[in-house]
């Protein structure tokens, strides 16, 4: 993986093969403080010093999982889905069973308009809030509007769920309500709503 700039170059990206691939010396910092490092800049909105940080700490620790899906985000953030799609699918190679790197691939598969996929994978996952939630824009953007407003309510009930789910969830929940959105009608408004939930 190597990483310049605000740009992760075309080639395939392989965590694995960072010390060949990156002219970054070694240094003394243990993988707790290129971790911390990385979250240091990352809240700084200094992705790619972030980025770097994370594949100096997965160089140290191959195995560790959350170095993949820091990078991930990262990428996703900065609308580089192609790349956070190959960072997600090497996580899964070795974690298949992944809830979060799963559900981020949905979100990618998504953002890269290859919503079969995403709805394909979301198929295989075990009940979640998150499910429900991409589950319920999915069955909008379909125009199955009774499933989507049923997984909707369901995933804003979830009151012991993430909190940020139920709020978006709402949201969109109020427009069908708002424009008596049925299978035989859209609103522009819907679809701006529905494109801005993906993007989230």
């Amino acid at each position: 993986l190597q990483y310049k700039k605000n740009t992760i170059q075309k080639k395939t990206i392989s965590i694995g093969q960072i010390a060949k691939d990156t002219s970054q010396k070694p240094d003394s910092l243990t993988f707790i403080q290129h971790m911390q490092k990385g979250d240091d800049y990352a809240k700084k909105n200094m992705s790619t010093l972030a980025i770097n940080e994370y594949i100096a700490a997965n160089q140290l620790d191959t195995e560790n999982k959350e170095t993949y899906l820091k990078i991930g985000r990262l990428l996703l953030d900065e609308k580089n889905f192609t790349k956070a799609q190959e960072i997600y699918q090497q996580l899964l190679m070795k974690d298949k069973d992944n809830q979060e790197a799963n559900i981020y691939l949905v979100k990618t598969y998504i953002m890269l308009r290859n919503i079969e996929k995403a709805h394909e994978l979301l198929g295989t996952l075990p009940d979640s809030q998150a499910k429900r939630y991409y589950m319920g824009l999915l069955a909008a953007h379909f125009g199955q509007y009774d499933t989507a407003k049923t997984e909707l309510n369901t995933v804003a009930a979830m009151t012991n769920g993430s909190p940020d789910l139920i709020s978006r969830a709402k949201i969109v929940l109020s427009a069908f309500e708002e424009f008596g959105i049925n299978q035989s009608s859209q609103t522009i408004y819907l679809k701006t709503l529905l494109a801005k939930s993906f993007n989230q």
